[in-house]
């Protein structure tokens, strides 16, 4: 009979991570040194092409996150002629789609970016002006940086804005 349960506990953890691997969930790994985090968390899509996957990628940065909060505090009520939904079924980009994943401070739980506008979905959908397209511009350099989307597809998207 054994005294300690060491083996027993390595072997759980064994079995864990293969069930995780085979239910086909996605590890999370650790930020990289020096990046702060929350427990927020936020997926970013960016809604750019037809017939295959849209780019994603995670925003856990703590100051990416408030950066992304305090432009949605800041915004001021769009009045333009634009109405809900703002990401439309077209050809080419379409805007980003951002969806709270984690309680993330500041953020609704889903918010889209589109030419200068900002749609939160909540109760009600309301929609925020996107002063010169700052917020959109800052998601799109995250997925730039994230390496969802390349140099290339970044300057077709922002080019003559």
């Amino acid at each position: 009979m054994r005294t300690s349960n060491s083996s027993d506990m390595s072997r759980a953890a064994c079995l864990r991570a293969l069930l995780v691997l085979l239910s086909g969930s996605v590890l999370v790994c650790r930020p990289a040194v020096g990046q702060q985090t929350t427990g927020g968390a936020v997926a970013v899509t960016i809604s750019v092409f037809s017939g295959r996957k849209d780019p994603e990628f995670a925003i856990r940065d703590a100051a990416v996150l408030a950066s992304v909060a305090g432009y949605l505090k800041t915004a001021a009520p769009y009045r333009g002629p634009v109405k809900a939904p703002i990401i439309k079924s077209t050809l080419g980009y379409r805007g980003t789609l951002v969806e709270t994943r984690d309680a993330a401070p500041g953020l609704p739980k889903g918010f889209s970016v589109y030419q200068g506008v900002i749609e939160v979905r909540g109760e009600q959908v309301v929609l925020l002006a996107d002063k010169n397209r700052g917020l959109e511009r800052r998601l799109l350099d995250q997925a730039l940086a994230s390496k969802a989307i390349d140099a290339k597809l970044h300057a077709q998207i922002t080019t003559g804005w």
